[in-house]
């Protein structure tokens, strides 16, 4: 029989070359978001605490937001579909959108700043 272990490492340790060195306690997967980005970062009891400590100093001044109100998109969003975004170009008089195929980057990203 085989037994598979699956344990998560703090990933700051794991970067500095210290992913063996016992920490202090459990790990947990922290989550969060800045600048319209989400991220997540496996992180023991003591840097936990100090990324919490960091973080208070400036949402103590900050206001919560939904994630639509923050710029985000929330749980419900769909991606447009290539097809929607040329007929959306298309009526609002770009210049050089494709036919077919998939759509440049700029153009999607015209598209979301739009939306």
């Amino acid at each position: 029989m085989e037994i598979i272990e699956k344990r998560l490492v703090d990933d700051v340790l794991h970067a500095a070359g210290d992913g063996t060195k016992a920490d202090d306690g459990t790990v947990e997967r922290v989550t969060f978001s800045y600048g319209g980005k989400y991220y997540e970062i496996d992180l023991n009891q003591s840097h936990r605490a100090d990324f919490e400590a960091y973080l208070a100093r400036w949402t103590a001044h900050a206001r919560t937001v939904s994630p639509q109100r923050a710029g985000g998109r929330g749980g419900n969003h769909r991606e447009a579909t290539d097809a929607e975004i040329r007929e959306w170009a298309l009526k609002a008089g770009l210049e050089n959108v494709p036919d077919r195929g998939r759509v440049r980057k700029e153009l999607r990203d015209a598209y979301d700043k739009a939306h």
